[in-house]
């Protein structure tokens, strides 16, 4: 007999919940003519038997030897149905009084409905969403790009009147007969998922509609009837092919990529993949520095100065104060005064095995990876993941970023990028929370910015001054600034080895050049256009006319500030908008502090230069661009925050995109060199070249000017009959045996005399002097003694002055203070 409509019902493994469905319907007497068709998935809870039991007339149980999924089933069923009208049931639904009749009677009255779909309500009867915008390339782009809500995610149509949806979920829906001649049954590609999407949106093909009917209601527990196959572990793997299949494999990559992107700034897992994301966008601005050989930077000392300091390290001289090979080979004190950290770490890199010049360029690498970690780890403690991602990016592409590297090869320099989020970072934590572990960080990193760069120290403190008065007045904590002095003179007293014989024995060597001629100061302004605007690239110097040198701040760096700032203004000066976040406030202070920066560089700066002596040591004005970039990019990491969800991340995508575009060009060197190794750095011309660059620097106060020759590899016999026997050249000593002859020899031997350098004869300290210049073009200032008749073993060695030596002790306790300071913590962690 012909039935009104057929019932199809898919079960597995839920045959008390099918149950209860299939006598809801049972108690429905308003249902027209009906007949149930239960589709068993090969269910291994008995499902089968009990159904059995049942032995209803209306009732057609068909059982499948294994899981066939949701659509193959379901066609099962419409193939045995013999109702005008189908409707699927997932079986864990309920359905109320008059619902099912009321599906058929809108069907009867409404000629272009393909589905209808009823109101589905959750088990408390509230409204369960349960429609659907067919899910496309272009919505999920303005859902998780441009942040228009909805367009992918369930929906129910408000009001009582029957609404023109695209699709419904499968739970419970009615195909109309028209529907089944036009469409036909399910896809049985789907085995589970976007089968009902699939039908939908072949039901608008066919010029049908879909229609939600809140008069009918049917309560669904929902994700029950699928909980046991979705619970399996391989349900991933049946979504993944269901999308594909519904999609295309293309717009199924482009929508999970779309959606993956943004849910990666949403959760604290995400942040794992936001570094990932991260250094990979960052692999270009390394990628030439990850191949055999070298190239060419203007500070082409970065190699010798590792190989001088293994030396150091060989002959046990830590700290490392004097340099064996530089001054043309009689030595210099060459981090007495240069700043030494990077050059320890490169040691460490170098006893791992890495050649010098490889080592060099894996500092590099190293400073472009760390400098945009620092970042992201400030800006996501104060915005999140995306945030952070952006600022890093701005960080990282920079125009002055890759003249740091490419161009200069200030290696030091570079790295003080490292320090100054982390810096921030731990100052902030230290004011907000006071824990001694935050204290300890920040002595660590400033310290770690003191023997890195003083110069780059100098340039920060401003910024850094602003920094902490503005949070412990906000977070009304002014006591705690006592905390942040405490850990600036912890940290100065961890860098004493360093920073006292800098600030104590200036006057025992040449620095006068460092500010004289090319290095003055007032030839390195920079104007508007080449603090902002230039875009030419080149690998010239700084202060010549028609110069090919890009030191500008970057269109990106500077122009996403200034809007953020003049956003920010406008809100609170003109619309006068009382709720302001802190961070707005960080953008306001730091977008001026950015100002500050780069009118520093700015000619017009010209009387603070006067004003204050020692920033003549800075040489180029233009070097506090580095402060003026990381200021940059923490404020357009924070300005991302002015903004709703919405628009946040299509801006921080288009800042980023922007940042890499225009400057991913600048980030590779003028030469490279594939044959260049350490056999052939250190050997022949270039070893020669790297024993004279910039030997002005540092030249031992007694010496009139540099040598003009190559240093002796042995002493020199100035008056008397002597011969040298042996002799050997140490990082900061020379020993060898010495026979004198007659009854008084003078003897002046090849290296530079430098406060704390002595002489021992036989073990004992005898005089020495420098002045005695004799046969010399002018005076080198060598350490020259005299000896009496006999043989000796003669030792010349640096040794340690009184500033050094309270230096060294300052530096040893503090770091012992620290250890404790960690170990306390960690235990009073452990306790608490």
């Amino acid at each position: 007999m012909k039935k009104t409509i057929s019932i199809i019902i898919v079960n597995y493994n839920t045959s008390d919940l099918t149950i209860d469905c299939l006598s809801s319907i049972a108690k429905d007497k308003s249902i027209p003519p009906y007949e149930i068709i239960l589709i068993d998935n090969a269910s291994t809870d008995g499902s089968f038997d009990k159904f059995n039991e049942l032995k209803w007339k209306n009732l057609v149980i068909v059982r499948n030897k294994e899981n066939l999924g949701f659509a193959k089933a379901v066609n099962q069923g419409i193939k045995l149905s013999r109702g005008e009208y189908i409707l699927l049931l997932n079986s864990d639904t309920t359905v109320k009084k008059g619902a099912i009749k009321k599906l058929i009677d809108f069907a009867r009255r409404t000629k272009d409905a393909g589905v209808i779909a009823p109101r589905l309500l959750n088990a408390d009867n509230s409204i369960q969403p349960s429609c659907f915008n067919l899910p496309s390339v272009s919505r999920a782009f303005k859902q998780y790009f441009l942040g228009q809500k909805g367009l992918l995610d369930k929906f129910y149509p408000t009001g009582k009147k029957p609404t023109v949806v695209e699709s419904a979920v499968g739970a419970a829906f009615l195909i109309t007969p028209i529907a089944l001649k036009k469409v036909g049954l399910f896809d049985e590609r789907y085995f589970m998922y976007f089968e009902d999407l699939d039908y939908c949106r072949r039901v608008n093909k066919k010029g049908l509609k879909v229609y939600y009917l809140p008069d009918s209601e049917i309560i669904h527990l929902h994700g029950q009837s699928g909980k046991n196959l979705a619970s399996d572990k391989d349900q991933w793997k049946r979504l993944v092919p269901s999308s594909k299949i519904y999609h295309g494999t293309v717009n199924h990559y482009l929508i999970n990529s779309i959606i993956r992107f943004s849910n990666l700034f949403r959760n604290k897992r995400g942040t794992i993949l936001s570094v990932i994301l991260l250094l990979l966008l960052v692999l270009p601005t390394i990628s030439p520095l990850l191949r055999r050989g070298f190239f060419y930077m203007q500070d082409d000392l970065q190699a010798f100065r590792v190989q001088q300091m293994d030396k150091c390290f060989k002959d046990l001289q830590i700290p490392c104060r004097w340099i064996p090979d530089a001054g043309y080979g009689y030595g210099y004190p060459q981090f007495n005064y240069y700043p030494p950290l990077v050059y320890y770490l490169g040691e460490l890199i170098h006893l791992l095995g890495f050649e010098f010049v490889d080592t060099v360029k894996i500092l590099f690498v190293l400073g472009y990876l760390l400098s945009a970690l620092s970042m992201f780890i400030l800006l996501r403690l104060f915005a999140g993941n995306l945030p952070a991602l952006v600022a890093s990016l701005v960080y990282t592409y920079a125009p002055y970023k890759a003249v740091e590297v490419y161009v200069r090869g200030a290696l030091s320099e570079f790295w003080a990028f490292v320090f100054f989020p982390l810096i921030f970072w731990s100052s902030y934590l230290l004011i907000k929370k006071g824990k001694s572990i935050y204290f300890v960080l920040l002595s660590l990193f400033l310290a770690s910015l003191f023997t890195t760069h003083i110069l780059m120290t100098i340039s920060f403190f401003v910024p850094f001054l602003v920094w902490v008065l503005f949070w412990a007045l906000h977070k009304k904590k002014v006591w705690s600034l006592f905390r942040v002095l405490l850990s600036g003179i912890f940290a100065f007293a961890l860098s004493a080895f360093f920073v006292l014989p800098v600030a104590f024995e200036r006057q025992y060597a040449h620095i006068e050049t460092m500010t004289m001629g090319y290095f003055d100061y007032r030839k390195h302004f920079l104007g508007i256009y080449k603090l902002l605007f230039d875009r030419e690239w080149g690998y010239g110097s700084s202060g010549f006319k028609d110069e090919k040198l890009n030191l500008s701040l970057g269109f990106v760096q500077w122009s996403f500030p200034l809007i953020f700032f003049l956003i920010f203004s406008f809100r609170k000066f003109i619309l006068k908008t009382k709720k302001q976040s802190n961070y707005d406030w960080m953008i306001f202070i730091g977008f001026l502090l950015i100002l500050f920066s780069l009118f520093i560089i700015h000619p017009r700066s010209i009387f603070i230069w006067e004003n204050l002596p020692f920033l003549a040591l800075f040489q180029f004005p233009w070097r506090f661009m580095t402060v003026a970039l990381f200021l940059s990019a923490f404020v357009t990491g924070i300005g991302l925050t002015l903004f709703r969800r919405k628009s946040r991340l299509f801006l921080g995508i288009l800042i980023s995109v922007l940042a890499i575009f225009l400057n991913i060009n600048y980030f590779r060197p003028r030469d490279w060199y594939f044959d260049i190794d350490d056999s052939k750095k250190f050997s022949g011309e270039l070893w020669e070249r790297q024993l004279t660059i910039s030997i002005f620097d540092y030249l031992p106060i007694y010496a009139t000017l540099p040598p003009w020759s190559k240093a002796p590899e042995f002493p020199e016999i100035i008056f008397g009959d002597a011969k040298i026997l042996s002799y050997n050249k140490g990082s900061d000593y020379q020993i060898g045996e010495v026979v004198v002859l007659s009854d008084k020899a003078r003897i002046r031997a090849p290296i530079f005399d430098f406060p704390g350098m002595v002489v021992l004869a036989n073990g004992k300290t005898i005089p020495h002097f420098n002045n005695d210049c004799s046969s010399q073009r002018y005076c080198l200032g060598l350490v020259t003694f005299d000896l009496d008749y006999g043989r000796y073993n003669v030792e010349i060695r640096l040794k340690d002055t009184p500033v050094r030596k309270i230096a060294n002790i300052i530096s040893l306790v503090s770091f012992c203070a620290i250890i404790f300071l960690l170990v306390k913590g960690k235990y009073e962690q452990k306790t608490s």
